[in-house]
């Protein structure tokens, strides 16, 4: 059966045994971080009046145009390219150190300007604060009525669909980890980054931890990757693209 969010990629033999030895991101994960010296992105930014947040989110996507394999994810021991492309962070409803976050799910169109992905994010948390609600309010707010056991059952059976291919296309669209990846924003709230771990449920293959530029624009990046949804050139050909995406924004 067809999956709604991802198209089937044909696999040869051993990358299909691949697949069967790993069975989970866990266990595939794989950990990786880049040290940039951003001091030409600090006048970009300035100079083009873009937060530094709208500017990582647009680098992650370009980097990801330029190597589609990073947008694949693997389930039910199959590989499946999504069929958009779309990105997950958690924003907080209010800009303190204290009150409630909200997971929430952008899918982008492709070849965006930076103006472009400014506008959206902007839109989107502007919206999400004034509303006081996101992406995982939506799907998840109604399972605080559950008691836990009975929440144990429904994601139980969550996960024998989705490995099926038989999860609803409505619930695929709103819940937030069925996307292409997970980024964290540690920065805002002044901390390096962590390197963070995958989730087995959903379709994030890719979790970005940004960390916090300090005063002579250095700034630590983390990725964990699912190695199963491509070769490990292709990592590093991507954190090369992502380091000059971020380094060099004059010349992009």
């Amino acid at each position: 059966m067809k999956r709604s969010d991802g198209v089937k990629i044909n696999l040869e033999t051993y990358q299909r045994v691949e697949l069967v030895m790993m069975k989970n991101r866990q266990e595939a994960s794989i950990f990786m971080n880049v040290d940039l010296h951003c001091e030409d992105l600090t006048a970009y930014l300035k100079e083009k009046e873009i937060t530094l947040f709208s500017y990582f989110i647009y680098a992650c996507l370009k980097t990801v145009e330029l190597h589609p394999e990073l947008n694949r994810f693997v389930m039910g021991n199959h590989l499946y390219s999504h069929n958009d492309l779309s990105l997950s962070t958690l924003v907080k409803q209010n800009k303190g150190t204290d009150g409630s976050s909200s997971l929430v799910k952008w899918t982008f169109g492709s070849d965006m300007t930076i103006d472009q992905v400014q506008t959206q994010v902007r839109k989107s948390i502007s919206s999400i604060r004034n509303r006081q609600t996101g992406n995982s309010d939506k799907f998840f707010g109604w399972m605080k009525y559950f008691p836990t056991f009975l929440l144990r059952v429904l994601v139980a059976v969550g996960r024998i669909l989705d490995n099926f291919n038989l999860l609803p296309a409505s619930i695929i669209r709103d819940e937030p980890l069925h996307t292409g990846a997970v980024v964290a924003n540690l920065g805002s709230i002044g901390l390096r980054a962590p390197f963070h771990h995958l989730y087995d449920w959903g379709t994030a293959s890719v979790f970005i931890v940004m960390g916090k530029m300090d005063d002579h624009s250095n700034m630590q990046v983390t990725f964990t990757i699912d190695e199963r949804i491509a070769e490990g050139v292709i990592f590093a050909r991507a954190l090369t693209t992502f380091q000059t995406l971020m380094e060099k924004p004059y010349e992009n």
